[in-house]
């Protein structure tokens, strides 16, 4: 997957905010596709060696530039190399579908984009209700939409989540209890039926929504021992198994994967106490608190400042943090 981020805008205070055309308001289907850049398709090529010889195993997808586009006239910007069968999802297609959805013609879409050449596209689009814990602390809710035209990840819709206080994020969607219900499909060409699987989904996403809240509240009332924490930052930020390999270069990996661990640890550490608050001082001492801690260390810390989205939304820092959800929900169980 491509790391980089290509071209966006964004409106607001949102996580990844630092790149982009910033908006003085939340856009609409048109603006996003506009400032976005996201207003153009791709095809299927044929591929061949150097020599000639056909690939067939194998198709080139390849960007079609708008008259507007920066890479207008550049024929040959390849985002990928997919199989025959795999059918591309055209940025308007799905845009359309899920505007008819979630946005309806009017300004929700707080931020969109893409990443690399155009290799992963995606919009998010604000839920008007949002969530309050401890009487101050405010979750706000949105829906992701995700595409890639390189094969690297499905068609992905998820609820995601921003703790306002100190803009770190966590996919909510994965953790309700089914995660068959979470929205992908595979670049199989049967869009047809987008338009009533999004409807199913949506009504999916208001009672997450409700879970969401519940989950969050327990979390926020539950009671974290310092030991408990210390165990719950340790099986997250694991150090690795010394190698038996003697190789120096074996040896060195082996020596900084174990002192990123452990900085990790520290960091978390420091954001639990009052050293680096992060808003945390209403729920400090809380499970709610405790799984804060690591979400803004991957956002805050850990995310590379010209790859943040890709890490921390659809990378190893999405990762990271769900396993810390899981741990937080069945460590307060």
């Amino acid at each position: 997957m491509p790391a980089n981020i290509g071209r966006m805008f964004y409106y607001g205070e949102i996580p990844w905010h630092g790149q982009g055309k910033k908006l003085e308001h939340p856009a609409t289907l048109e603006e996003a596709l506009l400032y976005g850049d996201l207003d153009w398709e791709v095809k299927l090529v044929e591929l061949h060696t150097t020599e000639g010889q056909s690939v067939p195993m194998r198709r080139a997808v390849v960007r079609l530039e708008g008259k507007d586009s920066p890479h207008c006239g550049n024929s040959r910007l390849v985002l990928g190399v997919v199989h025959p069968e795999f059918k591309p999802l055209q940025n308007r297609q799905g845009v359309e579908t899920f505007d008819a959805i979630f946005g309806r013609g009017a300004r929700v879409y707080h931020t969109g984009g893409y990443l690399g050449e155009g290799e992963v596209v995606w919009l998010l689009a604000r839920l008007p209700a949002d969530l309050t814990l401890a009487g101050s602390d405010i979750i706000e809710p949105y829906v992701l939409y995700s595409n890639s035209h390189n094969g690297s990840r499905a068609i992905d819709f998820r609820l995601t989540a921003v703790r306002v206080v100190c803009q770190n994020t966590l996919n909510l969607a994965l953790h309700t209890g089914d995660r068959a219900k979470v929205f992908k499909r595979n670049h199989n060409g049967s869009y047809n039926r987008l338009q009533e699987e999004f409807n199913l989904f949506f009504q999916f996403t208001i009672d997450a929504l409700q879970i969401a809240q519940g989950r969050f509240e327990r979390l926020s009332q539950a009671r974290c021992a310092p030991d408990a924490f210390r165990q719950f930052v340790e099986a997250i930020f694991k150090l690795p198994q010394q190698p038996a390999n003697p190789n120096p270069a074996v040896q060195r990996a082996y020596q900084t994967r174990k002192e990123q661990m452990l900085t990790s640890r520290q960091e978390v550490e420091k954001r639990w106490n009052k050293e680096n608050d992060d808003g945390l001082i209403t729920v400090r001492g809380t499970w709610w608190g405790a799984l804060n801690a690591v979400t803004a260390h991957v956002d805050h810390d850990l995310a590379p400042e010209q790859d943040s989205l890709a890490y921390t939304v659809f990378g190893p820092g999405n990762d990271l943090k769900n396993e810390a959800y899981d741990l937080a929900v069945a460590s307060m169980a």
